[in-house]
């Protein structure tokens, strides 16, 4: 590849039919996703009522298991509602079924509007959801990923995985960097390009030059024409979306996205689509993809 690459961050959201449906649809995108060229597919985790999948490792598997060239990851664990050493075993098992193919992303989250809901996946611990405790648990978590330390995280021999975290804060790309992990910058969710340009700069300064790696996840909507994308990203934000970052005709996206690539210093852009219906992201990633 001579351009950006592309990659897919799944947010997974519901279609409306049968929940089993929604859940298969997925792995047919990834098939689609894969089949287009792409190289990376993430898949988000979430803990809400339009959520297809809420345990996102399970999906994965079963993508693992279809395809054989794409790298597949998470997208990423809400590390306040887990452990790290239950996330190193996570990482290395997934790593079994797919060596070399895949990657492992923590994030703060918190993925969920409801508030009950982070009380009950941490049994009451609510130190674990204090801003404080995730750059802790990020440390410990990525010395288990390198195999540092004790406890031995087990199976033996998996280590064919690549970490990231995803972030927004100087302070987590820094720690990022230090650690060796790849970053990501969710600009689908800041919608603030210079905030995002920080956090990328304090990764590079604190990562090894040769090693650094940055993905910037963009929502895209796109259509045959201008008017035509801008109808979509109307119906979106009556939805109740976000605003998207780039809305446009295909070529001008494309254009656009690369543009934004150079801007924010990112090595590959993910693309995020805030559509429901998984026959339009599918045709939307293969319109974009794979490189601009």
């Amino acid at each position: 590849m001579s351009g950006v690459p592309l990659g897919v961050l799944e947010l997974g959201k519901r279609a409306g039919g049968r929940v089993e449906d929604d859940a298969r649809a997925l792995v047919d995108v990834a098939l689609r996703v894969e089949a287009a060229g792409y190289r990376r597919l993430w898949i988000a985790e979430h803990h809400v009522d339009d959520a297809a999948v809420t345990v996102p490792e399970v999906l994965l598997a079963a993508i693992l298991t279809r395809t054989s060239t794409i790298r597949a990851g998470l997208g990423g664990v809400i590390l306040p509602y887990r452990s790290p050493y239950r996330v190193a075993e996570l990482a290395r098992s997934l790593a079994v079924l797919a060596p070399g193919r895949v990657d492992l992303g923590v994030c703060r989250g918190p993925g969920l509007t409801d508030p009950a809901i982070a009380d009950a996946l941490v049994q009451g611990s609510g130190w674990e959801l204090a801003p404080a405790a995730f750059d802790r648990k990020v440390r410990t978590t990525l010395r288990l990923f390198r195999g540092e330390g004790a406890p031995h995280v087990w199976p033996d021999g998996a280590e064919t995985f690549s970490p990231w975290v995803l972030g927004s804060s100087d302070a987590t790309a820094a720690l990022a960097g230090e650690a060796g992990a790849g970053f990501a910058a969710s600009l689908f969710i800041l919608r603030n390009e210079e905030v995002v340009a920080r956090s990328v700069a304090a990764y590079r300064a604190a990562a090894d030059p040769a090693s650094a790696r940055v993905v910037v996840a963009v929502s895209v909507v796109a259509g045959a024409s201008a008017e035509e994308a801008h109808d979509r990203h109307e119906a979106l934000q009556a939805d109740g979306f976000l605003p998207s970052n780039i809305v446009g005709e295909v070529d001008e996206c494309r254009r656009r996205l690369a543009e934004l690539a150079a801007r924010l210093d990112a090595d590959e852009i993910l693309i995020v689509s805030f559509s429901r219906d998984p026959e339009a992201r599918a045709t939307l990633y293969e319109a974009l993809g794979p490189e601009v």
